[in-house]
């Protein structure tokens, strides 16, 4: 959470944006024990929460003294709570930690940010431990082709008005189709979306590989990506969010940079 913390702060800074210190924890309830001590239990654990964020609030303020930071501190299940929160106070982005390429377990890293990633009703910013806040000057977006992806290519062009950042649509192509058929696929794709995209920031990659996350992952590091881009299309059914939440959740173990998972509702 450090390096997630650090890194929003200077990047409300940059968008103009306030910052929210959020932090949400489950109250201890035992039948052993009256419910007037829960309660002082519980009372004590929210009032070192609030001293905690207090100090890091006091810490950034003097740091980026321009920036509007306020604290939140809230009781229940984490994810059920931030999700509700940010929902209702129409937050418009989440940053959080995660481990990402550490080399341990990957069924162990990751699962609780890529679960938020996948349910979130607003973009959410994954940020992992080596994770340094730079202007972007490189930001690639992955795509299957997704109904949803002009969507989120709009969105990041607006956010990219910060940064002026070259864009990178990026396809890596898993079938065993033709190399004739996959090109007029891509052509096609390329063709739909620069019909209502015209900016020249934006450029377009098809790469072949089994495996998708490591062969999206090397094509960022080959092209120096600095932001590394992924939309989440709500209603395309459930094979479509299982497959979204499973890459995600692989990305969010392995990655070296800061990932961003765009929520794209389509009708």
């Amino acid at each position: 959470a450090d390096a997630a913390i650090t890194y929003a702060m200077s990047f409300a800074e940059i968008i103009e944006a306030e910052v929210v210190l959020y932090h949400a924890f489950v109250p201890f309830v035992s039948g052993f024990y009256p419910v007037a001590l829960n309660q002082v239990e519980n009372l004590e654990t929210e009032n070192k929460l609030i001293d905690r964020l207090s100090n890091i609030h006091e810490h950034f303020s003097k740091i980026h003294p321009k920036l509007s930071i306020t604290t939140q501190v809230d009781k229940g299940s984490s994810k059920t709570r931030i999700l509700d929160y940010c929902k209702k106070n129409k937050i418009g982005l989440i940053v959080m930690g995660t481990k990402g390429a550490s080399g341990l377990v990957e069924g162990v890293l990751g699962s609780f940010t890529s679960s938020i990633m996948t349910s979130a009703s607003c973009p959410v910013l994954a940020i992992p431990l080596t994770g340094k806040f730079k202007m972007f000057e490189q930001i690639t977006y992955a795509t299957n082709y997704q109904k949803g992806d002009l969507l989120s290519i709009n969105y990041l062009l607006q956010m990219n008005d910060y940064f002026e950042a070259k864009i990178k649509v990026v396809h890596v192509d898993q079938s065993d189709a033709s190399r004739e058929v996959k090109k007029v696929a891509f052509n096609k794709y390329v063709f739909k979306i620069n019909k209502h995209v015209h900016d020249n920031s934006v450029s377009f990659k098809h790469i072949g590989g089994k495996d998708l996350v490591e062969a999206l992952l090397a094509s960022t590091l080959k092209d120096k990506t600095d932001l590394l881009v992924i939309s989440h299309v709500k209603e395309e059914g459930l094979f479509a969010s299982l497959f979204h939440k499973s890459m995600t959740k692989a990305i969010a173990c392995k990655i070296h940079m800061p990932l961003l998972s765009i929520p794209i509702t389509v009708k």
